[in-house]
């Protein structure tokens, strides 16, 4: 008898999908067992070890015969949408998913160490292309939406993040800083406490001739260190302030092949797992802990490809270029909460004749979060590509229009940009006019920076955010972001250090986020300093926290 094919993913919600069609495969028990067992890579898991797994501490006298229903169940609905059973095989006194089943963990795993072999031997445009494409198989933080209950989780999330950065630095000893500029920002602000990718950051900006944000962007990560950790900046982040201050000539060195400092391990299966027999091999060894971070999307141009049937050709006295960027950052590390009512009202936008989403609120409410979800979860109506600037207009030096057009139209294969604003707001428009693009604004400091960079086409969306509302922008749908209810920042929370550590201390989880006031970025950065202190209990947080609320946690 012949069956489909049965893929795995778990890095990102846990998929299994049979001939290329997603299957449901239970409830939490059933989907913990199969989390466990994948997170093997197709070692043994001694059914001691899932019982531990699926219960904690105190499992019901049933546990083992309720893992073998669980097993018998997925192998069930396995065989009822057409896969092998039996790729979920019993071993001893175990379970293991048969090692030659596609699973997305172990696709990444051999591309990183292809892409590290790569770095190593000095094919360094070979070995950041191997990284590209070993990060985009996560499709968000492994094995979202079931909180800490499966061990070795946490592994590949650090890889994740460890591999980012050590693309970026493959990347900027390439000479690609100005493809790096917005994603790493992007990087930086979602995970303000991550060292070295600020320090790349500083790279990247002074070798743009941004000097002085180089600097601020230490300044930054200093008091932030101060505030969250009570720590001063490590030797990487001082020496990149020394170099920058001084002018440094090694700064401007010709690139040379990078040399990846202290990789993390790539994990080989679930830690603390008892083999079931005999010879099973032992766990991969958990590397050091690090902070949090979200990886950096790379900006990357698309292959010239033919126009699908039915789509306008090229406006008249274009050239018909095919490029399609892919500009949208890569968006939070944790799951998406809350926002529901937003995101229908920026999605029903969507079908309108050139849609502009204007989302406005104070710093810290999520604006940004928000318009890159709403933006990530519509690309597949805007086939000619997306667009993204940080227009800076919170800053002392808000982005100018004309700088912004020359980036768009050479995203768009268009490296002839005018000189003038003018000629080149009309140049991008005509490029526009027959395409479907969506362009995603950050950060605008009013409607007269953001008109000049608003697409032609019907087909076209832009999403825009500011701090006040742009009611001078027209055609705009305005949508006002408030702090969260309180239920919403509770989840944030949780998400963000576990259900089972806030659900230890609810009263003083609710206290928290009252004191962030209801906004996202408070709340992210009262749980990166939980992170950093794992042992510490809710409490002690919330002891170093001012009592109004606001941004800051002391």
């Amino acid at each position: 008898m012949s069956f489909a094919e049965v893929q795995f993913r778990i890095l990102g919600p846990l998929e299994v999908l049979v001939g290329g069609v997603p299957v449901h495969v239970g409830g939490p028990k059933p989907q913990a067992a199969l989390a466990a067992l994948l997170l093997g890579l197709g070692r043994v898991v001694a059914v001691d070890r899932l019982v531990d797994l699926v219960w904690g501490e105190n499992p019901p006298g049933s546990a083992r015969s309720q893992v073998a229903i669980a097993i018998s169940r997925l192998r069930r609905v396995l065989r009822e949408a057409g896969g092998d059973p039996h790729v979920i095989e019993t071993v001893g006194a175990g379970y293991r998913v048969r090692p030659a089943v596609p699973l997305d963990a172990a696709e990444a795993k051999n591309g990183i160490a292809a892409a590290r072999a790569a770095a190593a031997a000095g094919r360094s445009t070979e070995a950041a292309a191997g990284m590209r494409r070993a990060l985009a198989l996560w499709r968000g933080p492994t094995l979202v939406g079931m909180g800490r209950q499966v061990q070795g989780v946490g592994l590949w999330d650090e890889l994740r993040l460890a591999v980012t950065e050590e693309c970026v630095e493959l990347e900027l000893a390439l000479g690609r800083h100005g493809e790096l500029v917005a994603s790493v920002a992007a990087f930086v602000a979602e995970h303000p406490l991550r060292e070295r990718s600020r320090a790349q950051l500083m790279l990247a900006l002074y070798r743009m001739g941004r000097r002085a944000e180089a600097l601020e962007t230490y300044r930054e990560g200093r008091e932030l260190l101060d505030v969250e950790l009570g720590l001063a900046p490590g030797p990487e982040l001082r020496r990149m302030e020394r170099a920058v201050l001084a002018d440094d000539p090694s700064l401007f060195l010709e690139p040379a092949p990078a040399t990846l400092a202290r990789p993390v391990a790539i994990p080989e299966a679930a830690p603390a797992q008892r083999p079931a027999t005999p010879g099973t091999a032992a766990p991969g060894e958990r590397p050091g802990p690090a902070p949090e971070v979200t990886a950096p999307t790379e900006r990357p141009g698309s292959t010239p490809e033919a126009a699908p049937a039915g789509r306008p050709g090229p406006a008249p006295g274009e050239t018909g270029s095919t490029e399609r960027p892919a500009e949208l950052p890569r968006g939070a590390a944790s799951a998406f909460v809350g926002r529901a009512a937003e995101l229908r009202h920026v999605h029903k936008l969507a079908g309108e004749d050139r849609p502009i989403a204007a989302i406005s609120g104070r710093a810290g409410v999520g604006k940004s979060v928000l318009a890159v979800e709403a933006a990530r979860r519509l690309v597949g109506r805007f086939d000619d590509g997306q667009l993204y600037a940080d227009l800076r207009g919170s800053t002392p030096h808000p982005l100018e229009p004309a700088e912004v057009l020359g980036r768009f139209l050479r995203s768009l294969g268009r490296p002839d940009v005018p000189a003038g604003a003018d000629e080149a707001a009309g140049r991008f428009r005509s490029v526009t006019a027959r395409r479907r693009i969506l362009v995603l604004l950050d950060d605008a400091a009013n409607a007269a920076q953001v008109t000049p960079l608003l697409p032609s086409g019907a087909g076209c969306m832009v999403v825009v955010t500011s701090r006040r509302p742009l009611t001078l922008l027209d055609g705009a749908a305005h949508v006002r972001l408030e702090p969260m209810a309180e239920d919403e920042a509770i989840s944030l929370l949780e998400s963000a250090i576990g259900d089972s550590r806030a659900a230890a201390e609810p009263a003083v989880a609710r206290e928290i986020v009252r004191r962030c006031g209801g906004l996202p970025l408070a709340v992210r950065l009262v749980a990166a300093r939980a992170a950093a202190h794992p042992r510490w209990p809710l409490s002690r947080l919330l002891d170093r926290m001012p009592r109004s609320s606001g941004l800051r946690p002391a």
